[in-house]
């Protein structure tokens, strides 16, 4: 990962330095390219991580909210592009701060919302909502949905879409992804004593 993150830090800085039309152009290619490819490679990672038992959830405090809009500030620039609407919807009876891991779930919200702008048409809308579902003295349920105006998945390919290396039909036709991020989602949530489902 780190010759990936030196080529697209290095992309960045030739960007930056006033490259021609047609220089800019090939530098913004490389840096997709780039970006692309660290997001397969951090896929095989993770899913030989999940599948050799080393991934560790932790328990710490964090805010939930603030891990949303942190995920929707990493894929400002795609939404931007796409001219998407995006809506956040987060209950404000869920307590300020909960005990889990951040990281793991800007991963799976991450994963959820990249899906979502590849398959929206321009000027769509993602819906991001969170609500209380029940709340105990140590325990709190959520649910928590990423909805889209794109496309949906065929019937007969729903069952399947969580399980290794496979692609929706749409998905193949445009060679994006590896089939891999939505098998570690569900692995992660399992991790976590959670589940994911499709509708």
């Amino acid at each position: 990962r780190n010759p990936l993150s030196g080529i697209i830090g290095m992309n960045k800085m030739l960007l930056d330095e006033n490259p021609t039309p047609l220089q800019k152009e090939f530098l913004q290619y490389q840096l997709n390219s780039s970006k692309h490819l660290l997001d397969l490679l951090n896929d095989v990672l993770d899913y030989q991580k999940l599948s050799g038992g080393k991934v560790d959830v932790k328990h710490i405090r964090f805010a939930l909210k603030d891990v949303l809009i942190q995920v929707h500030d990493l894929y400002k620039a795609p939404i931007e592009e796409k001219q998407l609407h995006y809506h956040l919807h987060y209950d404000s009876t869920i307590p300020d701060f909960l005990l889990g891991d951040p990281i793991r779930l800007t991963q799976i919200f991450s994963n959820l919302l990249n899906n979502a702008i590849k398959f929206t048409p321009n000027q769509g809308h993602i819906y991001t909502t969170v609500t209380l579902v029940d709340n105990q003295e140590k325990h709190v349920t959520l649910l928590a949905s990423v909805r889209d105006t794109g496309q949906g998945i065929d019937i007969a390919e729903q069952e399947k879409i969580f399980e290794l290396f496979v692609q929706s039909s749409k998905n193949q036709q445009s060679q994006l992804g590896t089939g891999l991020g939505l098998s570690i989602v569900k692995n992660l949530l399992e991790l976590m004593g959670s589940h994911i489902q499709l509708q």
